[in-house]
């Protein structure tokens, strides 16, 4: 099969001419002998040659994997594998530094976020296992004539440490009914940072949506507000002061509808309340619009359906909802 592509080429190049099923004519210019090797030796030499190479890089992998077992697999080096606090302690670089040693499972994400003026955070997230992680605090002191085995430097877990930590939420696709006995609690966390607000045309327009208002100043304003200064309690009952529960006005004759009631979203500027797209007010505040939902319904109930399905108490996280587990967890700060 292959020589017969080989002879289609040749033939599509003019170079050969098939006289029958089994014999083709060279038609070149140039001698066919030209592209042969002149002596058989010379070939088996070149042979030679590439079957030495081909023995050389066959016992180097083979070398690699002997060393890689040596390094990992051999229970006597097996201890030299990994790095020490002693070993540590000897760098000049690390000196009146706190240390970090993590050890997660594959495919765990660290993550960064830009430094503040008051604290440098890390976000370490895993699905495949737990994640260890241990501090030490090296102290002042010549690394180089130091002696490391006499001080008191030692790992130590992150309760014991001046590392502030908190678990980071935990994003779910679906919860369905039957994890609700699951013993799992939920809750909110404060969000790293303010949302984006709303680009829409149509509140710039807007007769009655006052969301050009409020500045960036001032919607940082309420979002350090809500997160620093109140506490769990108090955020839910400023959430069902602003949101109004507003009966659906339909026009004479209209086919009635499934919602009874829709909502009206506000934020404070100083002593007056401004209503708001709901886009501008979830960002602002920094919440969910499921738990927005929830805290309203404790309101609305008295006055009917509110203007969303019930349903979703059953999926609390359908809309990718942040929460965090106040169980211990794989990820860490």
């Amino acid at each position: 099969h292959r020589v017969q592509k080989v002879i289609s080429i040749l033939r599509s190049l003019g170079l050969v001419q098939k006289e029958s099923e089994c014999r083709v004519k060279w038609t070149g210019t140039t001698s066919i002998f030209s592209f042969l090797w002149r002596t058989p030796l010379k070939f088996l030499s070149s042979l030679e040659k590439l079957k030495q190479v081909e023995n050389q890089l066959d016992g180097l992998l083979k070398s690699c994997s002997q060393q890689l077992f040596g390094l990992t697999d051999d229970p006597e080096n097996a201890p030299l594998a990994y790095v020490t606090i002693q070993d540590v302690a000897r760098l000049e670089d690390f000196q009146d530094q706190t240390l970090i040693a993590i050890r997660a499972p594959s495919e765990t994400k660290l993550n960064i976020p830009p430094p503040d003026k008051k604290e440098t955070r890390m976000h370490l997230m895993s699905c495949n296992g737990e994640i260890r992680v241990l501090t030490c605090d090296l102290g002042s002191g010549d690394p180089l004539t130091s002696d490391p085995k006499g001080s008191s430097r030692e790992f130590t877990t992150l309760e014991r440490s001046r590392v502030k930590t908190y678990l980071l939420h935990r994003v779910r696709p679906t919860i369905s009914v039957n994890n609700a006995g699951s013993g799992i609690k939920w809750k909110t966390r404060k969000p790293e940072n303010i949302g984006l607000r709303c680009q829409s045309t149509v509140c710039e327009k807007s007769a009655k949506l006052q969301c050009s208002s409020f500045r960036e100043v001032d919607r940082e304003w309420i979002f350090r507000n809500f997160w620093d200064v109140l506490n769990w309690d108090q955020r839910i009952q400023v959430v069902r002061s602003l949101v109004d529960v507003v009966p659906v006005q339909r026009r004479p004759g209209a086919v009635p509808g499934r919602r009874e009631f829709t909502f009206h979203f506000n934020l404070r500027h100083g002593e007056q309340r401004r209503r708001v797209c709901k886009v501008l007010f979830l960002a602002t505040l920094g919440v969910n619009e499921w738990f927005v939902l929830k805290w309203v319904q404790g309101k609305s109930k008295s006055k009917g359906k509110p203007d969303h399905d019930t349903k979703q108490e059953c999926n609390p996280t359908g809309e990718k909802m942040e929460m965090i587990p106040t169980e211990p967890s794989a990820q860490m700060l």
